[in-house]
């Protein structure tokens, strides 16, 4: 692994749980996937209200930026483990 990389997947597990899942997840992933689901559901025609369809998809939007922030935390111990195992 490169060293760049480490010291990136190292830099996630330091900020913690909490920051990986909510901030990396939630706010920086699921928001904007939200608010573009929302646009381009309104912009094709599917539905009438932008803020109709923004409240209607914040819910999935909030899911799926949990999930990718989970995912990213696994993957980022896996990345650190491989690495620790490399070294020995």
């Amino acid at each position: 692994m490169i060293p760049d990389e480490l010291t990136r997947w190292q830099r996630v597990i330091d900020g913690g749980w909490w920051r990986c899942v909510l901030w990396n997840g939630v706010v920086c992933w699921g928001v904007p996937l939200t608010v573009l689901l929302s646009a381009v559901r309104t912009l094709t025609g599917i539905s009438g209200s932008i803020i109709s369809e923004l409240l209607r998809t914040f819910p999935f939007g909030l899911a799926a930026g949990f999930v990718y922030g989970l995912a990213l935390w696994g993957y980022a111990q896996l990345q650190i483990v491989k690495a620790r195992h490399k070294k020995d």
